[in-house]
């Protein structure tokens, strides 16, 4: 009989919770999250001597970097992954699942889902079901990434809890969000609902994403859409242009809301940086001329 100790190291994700389900006891009322921590921090995080903030280092290097795959890690994943498909059994499964734990799975991502659309031995659902398990019952982060993943290579409805879920941490909307658009029916109204649910990273993944395709969305966009715990630098653009500012502020009047979102998205514009910046914004000289006229009625206080 395997005792508790030799079964936990046969199996890293026994006897640990979920991230699935750490994520869902720690929503709020209103389905957000508000606990940026994860079960697996500590073990993650071991011989940093920084932590990034939850989505931070996806968002960073996924914007500012890009890196090579490994095509012999990729090459292994894929090995293991068919191997699974095709029989599955946990000695496998644990082997992907240890390599998955060290490996950065951004960098993997693009060239092992193509390896595995192209694979001819891949059994399709037992692949569905491996993906579903991981996301479901990971309890460490790169395994989790690599379900919602593969998840999103199904055009299906039976993962959106799953998907949507986990895609309110930070850490994880980035693939939840490609999940959404790739498998999921209504996905643009899944992804503004989403977007409303998140602060960080996340929200800068789902606005650039987000298509304007309703007045609701473009409303928010200028009114909520810019604002974000890392940069509104990273979203001024996108939220000015596909929101539609400079034809809001064409109007003879404009509520507070907008006005005050109109204000964040200019100070983001004007700041400059790696982003796009007010040289960038195309309507930026009409947009500006009608904020102004609008802060002779708007403005109460000098600051």
């Amino acid at each position: 009989m395997i005792n508790r100790l030799n079964q936990n190291t046969l199996y890293p994700w026994a006897g640990k919770p979920s991230i699935y389900e750490y994520i869902v006891s720690a929503l709020d009322d209103q389905g957000r999250l508000n606990d940026a921590r994860l079960p697996d921090d500590d073990e993650y995080w071991a011989g940093h001597s920084v932590r990034w903030v939850a989505g931070g280092m996806d968002g960073t290097f996924s914007h500012h970097a890009g890196g090579q795959a490994d095509a012999a890690k990729v090459q292994a994943l894929v090995q293991l992954l068919v191997k699974q498909s095709r029989s599955p059994d946990n000695k496998t499964r644990r082997a992907t699942y240890l390599k998955l734990m060290q490996e950065d799975v951004l960098s993997v991502i693009d060239p092992l889902l193509e390896s595995l659309r192209e694979h001819p031995g891949v059994v399709v659902p037992n692949l569905y079901q491996e993906a579903e398990w991981f996301a479901r019952s990971g309890a460490h982060r790169n395994v989790v990434k690599l379900g919602i993943a593969l998840l999103g290579q199904f055009e299906t409805e039976r993962h959106r809890e799953l998907v949507v879920t986990l895609g309110k941490h930070d850490e994880f909307t980035l693939y939840s969000a490609v999940a959404i658009r790739g498998s999921l029916d209504n996905a643009n109204e899944t992804l503004f609902e989403l977007a409303k649910a998140v602060d960080g990273w996340g929200k800068i993944q789902l606005v650039e994403r987000l298509e304007p395709q309703t007045q609701e969305i473009r409303d928010w966009l200028l009114r909520h859409g810019c604002r974000n715990s890392v940069m509104n630098e990273y979203l001024a653009c996108y939220c000015a242009r596909n929101g539609g500012l400079a034809e809001a502020l064409s109007q003879a009047h404009v509520d507070l809301e907008l006005y005050d979102g109109a204000g964040v998205i200019f100070s983001a514009l004007l700041s400059g940086g790696s982003a796009e910046d007010i040289d960038d914004y195309e309507d930026a000289a009409s947009a500006v001329s009608d904020f102004l006229r609008h802060s002779q009625t708007m403005c109460v206080t000098m600051a």
